[in-house]
């Protein structure tokens, strides 16, 4: 993830390596462990 950002100094163009990294995240359990949530997608 922050690969891709160094390379394209733009976290927008950076969606693919955020998703890979937020499933990876919820498959480790890290979202129970620590108080960060996502966020809610309906207020967007």
């Amino acid at each position: 993830m922050t690969d891709c950002y160094f390379e394209k100094k733009d976290w927008r163009q950076c969606k693919d390596e955020m998703e890979t990294f937020k499933r990876c995240w919820k498959a480790h359990g890290n979202d129970q462990r620590t108080s960060t949530k996502d966020a809610d997608k309906t207020a967007e």
